[in-house]
């Protein structure tokens, strides 16, 4: 008989850590449909050339929430880049880069870095940065952008 309330008793316990794990996980759902939801906007506000600050709060929130990324790294750089803050756009790619080795790679990426640094008045680095990118291969959309840099 006592061996039938202790397992009344787990029963029971295990019944309410179930219904808490529901309610946690309803919760978690909403909140990164919320943050989706946030990022969606973020994107949106840099091809409509909205307010800076509030889209980089917006991804340092996200990043606060779910740790640094590539795609919010790419999504703050691209924001600078909306704004022409080029410094700020080298500095967020040399981040990158440093934390993500395989985006070295890329490009696309390197072709935009390059023009930072271009801008930013490192020409032999930019020069540097687009022969990598030749190497790996640039496709036609940046080829052009890429050329102006070389010459």
């Amino acid at each position: 008989m006592k061996n039938n309330y202790y397992l009344l008793g787990v029963i029971s316990l295990i019944c309410v850590l179930l219904a808490y794990s529901g309610f946690e996980g309803k919760k978690q759902i909403e909140q990164r449909k919320k943050d989706y939801s946030t990022y969606v906007n973020v994107m949106e506000s840099i091809s409509k050339k909205e307010d800076l600050d509030t889209i980089i709060k917006n991804i340092e929130n996200l990043e606060s929430n779910y740790g640094e990324s590539d795609q919010l790294t790419i999504a703050k750089i691209e924001a600078y880049a909306a704004w022409n803050e080029t410094k700020k756009v080298q500095s967020e790619f040399e981040n990158l880069f440093n934390e993500n080795k395989h985006l070295t790679n890329n490009s696309t990426l390197l072709v935009l870095y390059s023009e930072a640094l271009y801008t930013n008045g490192e020409k032999d680095k930019a020069k540097e940065v687009i022969s990598k990118a030749s190497q790996i291969g640039i496709s036609d959309e940046y080829k052009q952008r890429a050329d102006v840099i070389m010459n």
